[in-house]
C-alpha cells in the first residue's frame, strides 16, 4: 500500500514541476539551515566532553570587587590547590595550570617557533585530565624540572620524522627543555588545546603562600556524589581566611571593614563542562563561546525551516481545487478519510526526501564556507557518521510530517457532495494561507533587520574614535628577545623612512587579558582609599607613540630624573579618587608591595580617557609607569608600502637577534579581532535572513502564481469589460500589499526590542536607528510588489479569448 502511495505521489510531483520544484527548493533550503545549524550546535555542546571524569571536573573561579571594579577571573591563588586537596576529602587530585602570556621562543638548533599554547603545569595534569601519552610517562615527565612534554603535531614541527624523546628545546634563547614525553593533540572541542606542557616545579611561584594574586588556574577532580555548593562553600571559607592576613598586610584593614564598603572577595566551584559556553571571566585560557549565540542560531535555523514548511502547507492548500475531484471520486468509490490522509501525508515525505538529497548535496559543497563564516572545523567525514546522519534523517522525516500533516488532513475532509457541485466557494477560503504569509514575511524583516543592526554594531566599533590613533601602529611580540640589543634596534628604526616613533611596553591596547593590582590614594593604605587599576610598564616614548592626548599635566621626559617614580593616569582614575583631572596633579599615589611596604609614586600628568579594552568594557582606571615592560614593541609609520617598510624592520629584526622568529601585526587588526564574535553573529545572521526572505519570496511566486491562475476567466471578463492593465496589476496586488504591511506591523516591535535587548550588552553601543527599520520594511515591501506584479503582468498580457477559454 505504501509503495503505491509513493508512487501517485510521484506522479503528481512530475506533473506539477513548477509547483514541486518550489517546494523541494524551499524545504531543502530550510533543510539547510537546519543541518549547518545542528552541526554548529552539536560542535559547541561537545567541548570538553572527551574528558573521561567530566561530571567530577571543577574549576576554582575567583570574584572580587574593590571600590568600584570588579576583578571576576577565572584564575585562582597559586596555594589553593595543594591547600584544598590536602584539607577536604572530597577532592580527589587538583591541578593547576599556569599560561602567563601564553607564548615563548623555542628553539631546535637553528630553527626558532613561536610557541602561543604553553602552559606549566602540576604533575597531577593527567590524574584530572584525559590525555593519550603516545611515549614516555607524562607524570614523571612533569613530576622533575627541565623536561617538557609535547604533543604530536609540535613533534612533527620540530623533529619531523626523528624520534623526539630526549632531545633539547631552547626556550627564549637560553632555557634548556628536554623532551621526556610524546601525548596526542588535545582535541579541536577543547577549553584549552596546549603544544608544550611544562612542569610547575620550573616555576618559582608555584610554591608561594600569596593568596592575593589570582595567577593559576586551578582545577580539582571531585569524588562522586559530592555536595558541591556544600564544598565550594567551605573552600570559600578557607580562602576567606586566609584572604584576610593579605587584607591586613596590603590594605591594612579588616574583613568586616572591607566589606562594610561593598567590597568582597570569594571564590568558587565552577564546572569544566560549562566553561565553553557559559563562562566569560577575565584570563580565559581561550576565548569561551557563547550559550546565548547558540540559543539565536538554533532559533534562526527552526524559523527558515518553519517558513519553508509554511511555503508547502500554503501552496498544498491552495491547490485543493487541483485535487478535490480525486477526492470526491476516491470517496465515492469507498476510500477511506485516513487512507487519503495517509496517500498525501505520503506526498509530503517524499518532497521532504528529495529535499533532504537536494540539501545534502549542497552541504557537501557549502562545508568549507561555513567553515570559514562560522569560525569551525567541521569535516566531510561528519556528514557521514551516524552521530549526523541519524538526527538528518529524523529531522527529514519530522519536517515531511509537519509540513504535510494540515493538507492531508484538508484534503481528506471535503466532502463529495460540495466537490461536485462545485469547490470553488472552499478554494477561496485563505485566512489561514495569507496568516502563514504574514508569519513568513513577519520572521524575515525581524532577521533582516537584526542582521542589519549586528552590523552597524560591529562597524561602530571598528569605528569609534578610541581616544587614540590605533592606524599604522605595528606590534612586534616579545621584543625583550632583542636582549641589549633593543636600544640599537630602535635607533636603527629611526633610519627608516616612514618611521614617527616607537616604545617598549608590557601592555598595549586591544589585547583581552588585563594585569590589575590596587593603587593607594596616599601613603597608608584602607579600603577607602584604595582602588583597583590597571598597571601598565612602559618607556618614555609610549604616550607619543599611541598618540593619546594629554589633558593636564604633561607627559615622561627622559631628562626628568624624578620621573622614575612619576606615573601618568587617566581621567577615570582621578575620578575614582574624587579629583578632578587637573587636581590629583603632584598627589602621592601608593603602590603596595611584599609585607605591606608602600612604594610612592607622583602624579606628572592625566591622559583622556581611551577605550584600550573592547567595547562590552567600560574604561577603567588606569596608572602607566615608567620601565619594566618590553613584552611589546610598538611602531608608529606613516606609508602605503606596508609590505616594504615590514621587511625592513624585519631584516633589522633578524640582524638584532638571529634566529628568533619575527612575529609582528597592526595595532587595528588587533581590535579588528576582539569583535570576532560578533562578526561571526553578523555574517551566519545575513545568510540566513537572505535564506529566509528568499525562501519567502519563492512561497509568494507560487502562492501568486496559484492565485492569479484560479482567477484567469474573471482577470479575461474584466478586460472584454474594459479594465486596464494597471487596474488588474492593482486589483491583484492590493491583497499580498496588506500581507505585506500586516507582516510589517507585526515585525518592528519584536524587532525593536530583541535589538534593544542585544545591544545592551556593549558599554558602547550604536543607536537603534528608525531608518534601517524603514528601509527594511520598504525592501521587503518592493520585492513582493515586483513578485506579484510580475505574474499579474503576465495574466493581464494574455488575450481575453485565451483566458476565458481556460479550463
Amino acid at each position: 500500500m505504501f509503495i503505491n502511495y509513493i508512487k501517485i505521489a510521484w506522479r503528481n510531483l512530475i506533473k506539477q514541476p513548477f509547483y514541486s520544484i518550489i517546494n523541494i527548493a524551499g524545504l531543502g533550503l530550510g533543510l539547510i539551515a537546519v543541518f549547518f545549524i545542528f552541526l554548529y550546535v552539536k560542535d559547541e555542546l561537545s567541548y570538553d566532553q572527551y574528558q573521561e571524569h567530566i561530571g567530577q571536573l571543577y574549576r576554582l573561579n575567583f570574584y572580587g570587587k574593590l571600590g568600584d571594579q570588579a576583578a571576576n577571573t577565572s584564575a585562582s591563588p597559586g596555594p589553593a590547590a595543594p591547600l584544598f586537596s590536602e584539607v577536604f576529602p572530597e577532592v580527589k587530585a587538583a591541578c593547576r595550570i599556569y599560561t602567563g602570556y601564553g607564548d615563548y621562543t623555542v628553539k631546535y638548533k637553528v630553527n626558532g617557533f613561536r610557541e602561543a599554547r604553553v602552559a606549566n603545569v602540576d604533575s597531577t595534569f593527567a590524574d584530572l585530565f584525559t590525555v593519550h601519552v603516545l611515549q614516555g610517562n607524562i607524570k614523571d615527565a612533569l613530576s622533575h624540572k627541565g623536561n617538557v612534554v609535547i604533543t604530536e603535531s609540535a613533534a612533527l614541527k620540530y623533529f619531523g620524522h626523528d624520534d623526539p624523546m630526549n632531545k633539547t628545546l631552547i626556550f627564549e634563547n637560553e632555557k634548556p627543555f628536554q623532551v621526556a614525553a610524546v601525548i596526542r593533540d588535545f582535541p579541536v572541542n577543547s577549553h584549552f588545546r596546549f603544544n608544550l606542557l611544562l612542569p610547575m616545579v620550573n616555576r618559582e611561584d608555584g610554591n608561594t603562600e600569596n593568596w592575593g594574586s589570582t595567577n593559576f588556574h586551578t582545577y580539582f577532580l571531585l569524588r562522586e556524589h559530592t555536595d558541591i555548593a556544600g564544598l565550594s562553600l567551605k573552600m570559600n571559607t578557607l580562602f576567606v581566611e586566609k584572604f584576610k592576613i593579605i587584607l591586613k598586610q596590603y590594605l591594612n584593614s579588616s574583613w568586616d571593614e572591607f566589606t562594610k564598603q561593598g567590597n568582597f572577595a570569594r571564590v568558587e566551584l565552577y564546572p569544566v563542562h560549562k566553561i565553553h559556553l557559559y563562562s566569560n571571566l577575565d584570563e580565559e585560557i581561550m576565548p569561551p563561546g557563547n550559550i546565548s549565540q547558540v540559543y539565536i542560531f538554533g532559533i534562526i535555523g527552526l524559523a527558515v525551516l518553519v517558513l519553508a514548511c509554511i511555503n508547502f502547507v500554503n501552496l498544498s492548500t491552495a491547490r485543493a481545487a487541483m485535487r478535490a475531484r480525486e477526492v470526491g471520486v476516491r470517496k465515492t468509490i469507498g476510500a477511506q478519510k485516513s487512507a487519503l490522509a495517509m496517500q498525501f501525508l505520503s506526498e509530503s515525505i517524499l518532497f521532504s526526501i528529495l529535499a533532504g538529497a537536494f540539501a545534502i548535496g549542497l552541504i557537501w559543497f557549502l562545508l568549507p564556507g561555513f567553515n570559514m563564516l562560522a569560525g569551525k572545523a567541521l569535516t566531510y567525514s561528519m556528514l557521514f557518521g551516524p552521530a549526523f546522519l541519524a538526527p538528518l534523517l529524523c529531522i527529514i522525516l519530522l519536517t515531511g510530517i509537519l509540513a504535510g500533516v494540515y493538507p492531508a488532513l484538508y484534503l481528506s475532509s471535503l466532502q463529495p457532495v460540495k466537490v461536485v457541485k462545485g469547490y470553488s466557494s472552499i478554494a477561496r477560503k485563505s485566512l489561514l494561507r495569507n496568516g502563514l504569509v504574514v508569519f513568513q514575511f513577519f520572521i524575515s524583516i525581524v532577521l533582516i533587520i537584526g542582521s542589519v543592526t549586528i552590523y552597524r554594531q560591529v562597524r561602530y566599533m571598528q569605528e569609534k574614535k578610541l581616544g587614540f590613533n590605533k592606524d599604522q601602529v605595528l606590534v612586534i611580540n616579545d621584543a625583550y628577545l632583542l636582549g641589549k640589543n633593543g636600544t640599537s634596534f630602535q635607533n636603527q628604526l629611526k633610519l627608516i623612512p616612514n618611521y614617527k616613533a616607537s616604545s617598549f611596553s608590557n601592555f598595549i591596547p586591544g589585547l583581552s587579558m588585563r594585569n590589575t593590582t590596587s593603587i593607594i590614594a596616599g601613603k597608608v593604605a584602607n579600603p577607602g582609599n584604595t582602588v583597583l587599576v590597571n598597571n601598565w610598564w612602559a618607556d618614555h616614548d609610549f604616550i607619543k607613540t599611541m598618540e593619546i592626548r594629554v589633558l593636564t599635566g604633561r607627559d615622561f621626559d627622559r631628562s626628568v630624573i624624578s620621573d622614575s617614580t612619576g606615573v601618568v593616569v587617566n581621567e577615570t582614575l582621578a575620578k575614582s579618587f574624587g579629583y578632578p583631572a587637573k587636581d590629583i596633579l603632584n598627589k602621592t599615589l601608593g603602590l603596595t608591595q611584599e609585607e605591606g611596604k608602600i612604594k610612592e609614586f607622583h602624579v606628572i600628568g592625566v591622559v583622556q580617557d581611551f577605550n584600550f579594552q573592547s567595547l562590552h568594557h567600560r574604561i577603567e582606571p588606569l596608572v602607566i609607569f615608567i620601565g619594566g615592560g618590553h613584552q611589546y614593541m610598538s611602531i608608529r609609520l606613516n606609508t602605503t608600502d606596508v609590505s616594504k617598510v615590514i621587511a625592513e624592520i624585519e631584516a633589522l629584526w633578524q640582524n638584532a637577534s638571529p634566529g628568533t622568529p619575527f612575529e609582528a601585526s597592526f595595532l587595528d587588526d588587533r581590535f579588528q579581532d576582539l569583535y570576532q564574535a560578533e562578526q561571526k553573529t553578523g555574517s551566519i545572521s545575513f545568510v540566513f535572513s537572505f535564506l529566509a526572505i528568499f525562501i519567502a519570496c519563492i512561497g509568494l511566486l507560487g502562492l501568486a502564481t496559484f492565485t492569479i491562475q484560479q482567477r484567469i476567466k474573471e482577470i479575461g471578463i474584466r478586460k472584454v469589460l474594459g479594465a486596464s492593465t494597471h487596474g488588474i496589476i492593482t486589483l491583484i496586488s492590493k491583497d499580498f500589499i496588506v500581507i505585506i504591511g500586516l507582516s510589517i506591523c507585526f515585525a518592528f516591535p519584536l524587532a525593536w526590542y530583541l535589538m534593544h535587548q542585544w545591544l545592551y550588552e556593549f558599554e558602547y553601543r550604536t543607536t537603534i536607528n528608525i531608518w534601517v527599520f524603514i528601509t527594511s520594511g520598504v525592501g521587503v515591501l518592493a520585492m513582493a510588489i515586483l513578485i506579484v506584479s510580475l505574474q499579474s503582468l503576465r495574466a493581464a498580457w494574455m488575450s481575453p479569448v485565451k483566458a476565458i477559454r481556460v479550463e
